[in-house]
């Protein structure tokens, strides 16, 4: 008796350590202006730590509650999923439905329900495509929507590989899957979301925004983002959204951590077990390997070979990350309305691991992207074209992703802040010359811009990375040929 007596004081000593060095490490982070929003950890099905940094917007400067709604982002797609996994246990949907049976406009027979749910349908994305988003900007559209994206895909964008073949992740496909939700079930997204997942699961504080304007800070928490002018926050209110702000199905729920917490928890309870278990397994691809997606979740595993399950997103001032572990049960939700930190959701959620597990944890180096991101916006370019030398020359302080990078140029060329958006883009030409999205984007903007010679130069490099694009080679030849009649005119 004594011996469990002492090792129940014992335990409980370690929890109590281990809440004060959470606490104090996310305090130490919103000190240092790294940090602004929500944590919930929880061990078998009992949360152990839930507590909010900073504030619900920048221009009232209310705290953060644990009532205040973040955006979730992509974590959007999960209830996608789960909407049309709903419509699979009724018998109204079948993961071998081809997508032209439900949607007659829609050009690509190869594509199943199942390719759309887990990444491997080949469609292009919209949010990385020049070809969706630079009309749309040229006819002054301020705020796209799903019907701009299904159109698009409706005009049969060439695909980037035969569905079922390989895992991409695509945005695009989560649209389509909203647009299916409305036309099964007869409801609008919004409805059906509500009374089939936030009304069974009590998420109370739980909400699907499409196209917000004016949201209240008393429930939802502003994305924090930089003015370009470098003296002062703007929260990612009406007048400082972006183009894709009216697009849902994969993005578009906004929560807290606690309600994603009961999602996590009663997801089992909306589907039936056998959709439960496809939804938790990553499929054999036509290439013999294994995917990284289930039928809406992300799902990993640890150095253990534990099976973690669940989803990160980041969009318009919001990074979030929900991930449970099957194993142990042990669940992390962030959700973050400061996109302007160096360290990603992934740093904040290994860091937590480590305390947990009684390790010994430093903070990661810091993001590149997002150092230089702050420095544009908060100084300027030319201090910017600076920075970027000295990030370079001591590369191994920092982490280097290719996407952020890429992700800040188009968010920037969003924001109409072009030289910037090249600045950025042809950086992440010049250290991803893999990442072939930049070449498109480039050869889009310079073509634009007038500057054929560029843009020809890019969309060729886009077209060594993507052989079977034979759209943009057509493209190509005919830039080609305008680029000659127009030196001969001169």
């Amino acid at each position: 008796m004594k011996n469990l007596l002492l090792l129940i004081a014992i335990t409980s000593i370690f929890s109590c350590n281990q809440d004060n060095e959470l606490e104090q490490m996310f305090l130490n982070s919103y000190n240092e202006k790294n940090f602004n929003g929500s944590v919930l950890i929880a061990e078998n099905g009992k949360i152990i730590f839930h507590m909010t940094y900073g504030n619900s917007d920048t221009l009232s400067q209310n705290l953060l509650t644990e009532n205040h709604a973040f955006n979730t982002a992509s974590i959007s797609k999960l209830f996608t999923a789960t909407a049309i996994s709903i419509l699979l246990d009724d018998n109204l949907l079948s993961l071998e439905d081809n997508i032209v049976n439900i949607l007659p406009k829609f050009q690509y027979k190869e594509i199943k329900i199942k390719h759309l749910l887990n990444h491997t349908s080949g469609l292009p994305d919209y949010t990385n495509s020049p070809q969706f988003f630079v009309p749309l900007y040229r006819k002054g559209v301020t705020i796209a929507n799903n019907n701009d994206v299904l159109e698009w895909l409706y005009s049969a964008p060439e695909l980037f590989f035969t569905p079922g073949e390989k895992f991409d992740y695509c945005n695009a496909e989560y649209v389509v899957l909203a647009e299916i939700v409305e036309k099964i079930s007869s409801q609008t997204y919004k409805t059906f979301i509500e009374k089939n997942i936030f009304e069974p699961l009590d998420m109370q504080d739980s909400y699907v925004i499409i196209n917000p304007e004016n949201i209240n800070s008393d429930s939802i928490a502003l994305g924090i983002d930089y003015s370009l002018n470098g003296k002062n926050f703007i929260s990612n209110q009406t007048s400082h959204r972006g183009l894709y702000d009216g697009i849902y199905g994969d993005g578009g729920i906004y929560s807290t951590a606690k309600d994603l917490y009961k999602f996590l928890l009663g997801f089992n309870k909306l589907v039936s077990k056998e959709l439960v278990d496809k939804a938790l397994s990553v499929p054999i691809l036509a290439n013999s390997e294994k995917g990284r997606y289930g039928l809406g979740w992300e799902i990993t595993f640890n150095e253990k070979n534990q099976k973690i399950i669940g989803h990160r997103g980041r969009w318009g001032g919001y990074s979030t990350k929900m991930v449970m572990n099957l194993e142990n049960k042990r669940v992390i939700i962030i959700l973050s309305n400061n996109t302007m930190s160096p360290y990603s959701m992934e740093d904040y959620t290994s860091v937590i691991n480590n305390i947990l597990d009684g390790k010994e944890w430093v903070m990661p180096r810091k993001q590149a992207s997002r150092v230089l991101s702050f420095c544009i916006t908060t100084k300027g370019i030319d201090t910017a074209k600076e920075l970027f030398a000295e990030l370079v020359k001591n590369r191994d302080k920092y982490i280097f992703y290719q996407t952020d990078f890429y992700l800040l140029g188009v968010s920037l060329y969003d924001k109409g802040y072009i030289e910037e958006s090249i600045f950025i883009l042809e950086l992440t030409a010049q250290e991803f010359p893999d990442y072939k999205y930049t070449f498109q984007t480039l050869g889009e903007i310079y073509e634009e811009k007038g500057n054929l010679e560029k843009a020809i130069k890019n969309l060729q490099s886009w077209v060594e990375l993507t052989p079977d694009d034979n759209e943009t080679k057509e493209k190509i030849v005919l830039m080609e040929k305008r680029r000659q009649s127009e030196s001969n005119l001169k």
